[in-house]
C-alpha cells in the first residue's frame, strides 16, 4: 500500500493524521481476495473511511495469518531436506506480508495484531532483521525474485542455527482435536466459493428497502479451526474432486493446461489456475484459492523436475498479486530472469 502525501512526514506526533483526506489525495492498495490494484479516492470522505476501516483491515491480516498457519503446518510434515526450499518459495511470503500489515498501525488506524484468532499460534522464522533486508530491496530489480529468495533462505538458515545452538527444534502448532463433519466441511468449502449472503437496508425513493447481497466469505474464527482440522484434509479432497466432476473436467488435464501456459510465461496470478472454472455467481475468498494451489502444487512436485515452482508477487509494492513462478532448478542469484506478463487462457 502507498500514499502520496504533500508534505509532513510521519512521526508518532502525528501518525494519525497520515491518512488524512486533507494530507493525501489518493491511496493505492491491494485487494486481499483478487489482488489487483485499486486507487482509492481519499478526497471522497465514503472512501476514505472505507480504506482505514479497522475491521476490513484486521480481516486482511488475519487471511495473511490463516495462510501462514496452513502453509506452516505442511512445512513441518517435509523432510528437513525439503524445508528450506518450500519455506523461501512459499511460507516467507506470509511472514513478510504480516509484518508488512504492520504499517497500518504505524499510520495510526486501530488495529493490533493481538486482536487476530489464533495470533498466539504465529511462530516467524523470518526475524525482524531479515525482513528489514528483504523490504530495502528494489522493486525495478531485473533479479529482485532471486534476491528475494535468497533472502528468505538466509533467514531460514540463520534461524536453524540459533535452534541447533539452543538444541531445539521448531516448534509444532497446537494440536487441534476438532473434528466437523462433512456437512459442515462442505458447507464451509461451499462458502469459500460461492461467498456469503448478507442483508442490508437501503433507502431508495425515501423508502426503506431490505436488499441481499452476495460478498466474499471472511472465515470466521471457529472456521479457520475447522479448516486446519484432520477430517478437513479428508472432506477437502473429496470436495475437490466433486469440483471437477461437476463440471466433466479432467482435474489433471487442467493442470497440464495451467503449467504449459507457466512454462510459456514463467509467472502467472494464482487466480487464473481457477478463473476458467468459475461462474459469475462464485465469488472465492483467498482460503479456496489456495487450495486449488495447494493441489497444484501437489500436481507439480510429481514430474516437473527441470524447474522450481515458488510462490511469488507480481507487480509494485503498491499493487501486487499473487503468483506462481517458475526459475530453472539451477538458477543463481547472478542471472537476470526474464518472464512476460500477461493472461492467456487454459
Amino acid at each position: 500500500m502507498s500514499s502520496k502525501p504533500k508534505h509532513m512526514p510521519i512521526d508518532k506526533e502525528n501518525r494519525q493524521q497520515f491518512l488524512d483526506p486533507k494530507l493525501h489525495t489518493q491511496l493505492v492498495r491491494t485487494n486481499p481476495i483478487t489482488l489487483k490494484k485499486e486507487v482509492i479516492d481519499l478526497v471522497d470522505s465514503q472512501q476514505f473511511h472505507r480504506a482505514i476501516n479497522p475491521g476490513r483491515i484486521r480481516a486482511e491480516w488475519n487471511t495473511w495469518l490463516c495462510k501462514w498457519l496452513r502453509d506452516y503446518e505442511y512445512f513441518l510434515t517435509l523432510p528437513e531436506g525439503e524445508r528450506e526450499s518450500f519455506y523461501s518459495n512459499f511460507l516467507a511470503l506470509s511472514e513478510t506480508m504480516i509484518y508488512n500489515y504492520r504499517n497500518w498501525v504505524f499510520m495510526g488506524v486501530n488495529v493490533h495484531f493481538e486482536e487476530l484468532a489464533h495470533h498466539h499460534k504465529y511462530m516467524p522464522i523470518m526475524t525482524e532483521k531479515w525482513y528489514n533486508r528483504w523490504n530495502k530491496l528494489d522493486p525495478n530489480s531485473s533479479t529482485i525474485l532471486k534476491e528475494s529468495g535468497d533472502i528468505c533462505k538466509l533467514a531460514y538458515r540463520d534461524k536453524m542455527r540459533a535452534l541447533e545452538v539452543k538444541g531445539e527444534e521448531l516448534p509444532t502448532l497446537e494440536e487441534n482435536n476438532l473434528e466437523p463433519s462433512k456437512e459442515e466441511c462442505y458447507t464451509l468449502l461451499d462458502k469459500c466459493l460461492n461467498g456469503d449472503t448478507e442483508i442490508e437496508n437501503k433507502i431508495i425513493n425515501e423508502e426503506l428497502v431490505r436488499a441481499e447481497s452476495v460478498k466474499v466469505y471472511f472465515l470466521t474464527g471457529q472456521d479457520q479451526l475447522n479448516m486446519v482440522s484432520k477430517s478437513m484434509r479428508k472432506w477437502k479432497s473429496n470436495w475437490l474432486k466433486e469440483f471437477f466432476d461437476k463440471r466433466k473436467i479432467d482435474r489433471e488435464d487442467h493442470y497440464k493446461g495451467f503449467a504449459k501456459i507457466l512454462l510459456k510465461r514463467k509467472i502467472v496470478p494464482q487466480i487464473d489456475l481457477i478463473a476458467p472454472l468459475l461462474s459469475d455467481e462464485n465469488k472465492p475468498n483467498d482460503e479456496l484459492i489456495q487450495i486449488f494451489a495447494n493441489s497444484f502444487i501437489a500436481f507439480w512436485g510429481k514430474g516437473m523436475s527441470e524447474y522450481q515452482l515458488r510462490e511469488t508477487q507480481q507487480g509494485n509494492r503498491g499493487a501486487k498479486e499473487l503468483a506462481f513462478m517458475i526459475v530453472p532448478k539451477n538458477y543463481s542469484s547472478s542471472q537476470p530472469y526474464i518472464y512476460q506478463v500477461g493472461r492467456e487462457k487454459i
